[in-house]
């Protein structure tokens, strides 16, 4: 046989064996995903159920780009009509491009609040040699998102979140818009998701998309202080449109084999308007009732919501919130509250305690507990840094201390959400999970069975 054949042949026969290989492992996967139902619940970490964290990247679609160009026209033509009240006063304040929005109200006779940031020196504290790490062998992840999803999980997230898929666009229409995490997810061939998804569940965490964000406008087109945009918002458009927003989000979950949905469903700064006009409210339920009917309970699929601090206080009325919570609680996972951009909730006393006399009153988790919401479901949402919030930043540490005094007194064990983490600092996510997951005096590691 000639010299280039003895080259060639061995050459093009592995080329066709690795083809070969991976188009059984194709099917391999396309077998196991296609009937997909998500494994048993999360393993706790440390002394609370919950350690969620928000994974993004600040990315818009193009799509998104085109909304924020209109959205300023709307407003150049709108202002005009603006209404707003002389007795509060509404204020936007962000800290750099693509943060949330923050809801800042100040009344002129509550300007006795917290105003300013609580910055303070990093915690030290590092994992306690008591919490077990499972250290299975996996394939590598080191793959942009892939890795980041891993790094997540490693730190000792057990939730992890994609931020965003956006559904809502204008006027008042209903339209699939990644933004985000959920571009770079998009990115990955089939056989990477599987793979991502796999080691997630094996170290007993699960893995959520979001759909929503402060950036999806479902309100409608401006930032309206105290109104409602009954042309351009989607919440206004009726019990269909809620469903359809809700089967689109569903749908993705179940296209990508994700563990569930957490809905990040938020109003322009200030607008409190829907809600005590019930708008708000219907939205939430009828989403919700469509979402858990594609995504069933006795399917092991996690529905979450995390709604900012204030929309379950006074600040929402009788609308609040906190009505649409009290009625469903029993249909959803958790609810993690972003106790955070407000320029208020910076201490134990505001977070865990009491808000009363104050414009959010009725928000702290004692008060959510008086009012007949489950510890159990409660998630106290911060940021992981300064720079990843206006206000509310607690080192990790003493939000520690913050929680296991508050599960002594009142029975606090749902766990905490942060916001957000970023590959550039990722190791302000790791010093957040270690803070997070040292066991509260006389609390016994908890012992994890993974099942499928």
């Amino acid at each position: 046989m000639p010299l280039v054949y003895r080259r060639v042949v061995p050459l093009l026969a592995f080329v066709l064996g690795l083809l070969i290989t991976s188009s059984f492992y194709g099917i391999y996967i396309y077998i196991k995903t296609k009937n997909y139902r998500p494994p048993s619940d999360v393993c706790w970490m440390g002394s609370f159920k919950y350690n969620v964290i928000y994974l993004s990247y600040d990315i818009e679609g193009v799509s998104q780009k085109e909304i924020r160009n209109r959205d300023t026209t709307k407003k150049t033509k709108r202002d005009s009509s603006a209404t707003t009240s002389n007795s509060e006063a509404v204020q936007l304040s962000t800290t750099g491009e693509g943060q949330e929005n923050s809801l800042k109200v100040e009344n002129d006779q509550e300007n006795g609040h917290e105003n300013g940031h609580e910055i303070q020196t990093r915690s030290t504290e590092v994992m306690p040699a008591e919490i077990p790490k499972l250290t299975l062998e996996r394939s590598k992840m080191n793959v942009g998102i892939q890795n980041d999803i891993k790094k997540c999980v490693d730190s000792g997230f057990n939730i992890i979140i994609l931020a965003f898929l956006q559904g809502s666009t204008w006027p008042g229409q209903v339209e699939a818009k990644p933004v985000d995490a959920f571009i770079e997810w998009n990115k990955l061939t089939p056989i990477q998701k599987y793979d991502s998804i796999n080691y997630v569940h094996s170290e007993g965490a699960k893995i959520l998309l979001s759909i929503g964000g402060a950036k999806d406008h479902i309100d409608g087109t401006w930032g309206n202080r105290h109104g409602m945009d009954l042309e351009y918002g989607l919440i206004f458009k009726g019990v269909e449109k809620a469903k359809e927003y809700a089967e689109l989000a569903a749908n993705a979950v179940l296209d990508n084999n994700f563990d569930g949905l957490d809905f990040d469903l938020e109003l322009h700064p200030g607008n409190y308007l829907p809600f005590r006009e019930g708008h708000m409210n219907t939205f939430l339920e009828e989403t919700h009732k469509r979402a858990r009917e594609m995504l069933p309970m006795d399917e092991r699929y996690i529905i979450s919501h995390t709604p900012m601090a204030p929309y379950v206080s006074v600040w929402g009325g009788d609308g609040s919130y906190l009505k649409f919570i009290l009625n469903f609680q029993d249909e959803i996972d958790f609810i993690s509250l972003q106790y955070y951009n407000q320029g208020f909730y910076t201490s134990y006393e505001t977070t865990f305690e009491s808000t009363s006399g104050s414009w959010a009153e009725g928000s702290a988790i004692k008060e959510l507990k008086d009012a007949g919401v489950k510890m159990s479901k409660l998630v106290v949402g911060k940021p992981t840094s300064t720079s990843s919030g206006s206000s509310g930043y607690t080192r990790p540490g003493v939000l520690n201390e913050y929680g296991c005094k508050a599960k002594q007194e009142i029975g606090f064990v749902g766990g905490f959400m942060t916001w957000m983490y970023q590959s550039s600092r990722s190791a302000e996510s790791v010093e957040w999970a270690n803070g997070l997951r040292k066991l509260c005096d006389g609390d016994v590691a908890p012992i994890c069975t993974i099942e499928t």
